[in-house]
């Protein structure tokens, strides 16, 4: 449904539809690339990332992505993240 309204009417009840989510396929995938590469990605079959899961995948799935950076540039990878709550584990 298509609503014209003036920008005074932005959040005016009468203009907005709201909508129930649910039910929807969600995929998380862990994922990184530097400059034009693209390195790993992997879709995650977890109801949740905790700090355990992301430490797992870092161990497991980190190192051959910065060998690969090292090799494909010459250079020393410096890694970073967000500041995502699992990102800050102390695992």
């Amino acid at each position: 449904m298509w609503v014209y309204r003036t920008a005074y009417e932005k959040w005016d009840k009468e203009c907005i539809q709201t909508y129930e989510k649910g039910g929807e396929v969600e995929l998380m995938v862990w994922g990184c690339w530097w400059g034009p590469y693209r390195g790993t990605f992997v879709p995650l079959i977890v109801k949740s990332v905790d700090r355990f899961v992301h430490y797992n995948l870092l161990k497991n799935l980190l190192p051959p992505v910065l060998l690969r950076v090292r090799e494909t540039t010459g250079a020393e990878p410096i890694f970073m993240e967000d500041n995502s709550r699992v990102h800050k584990n102390r695992v």
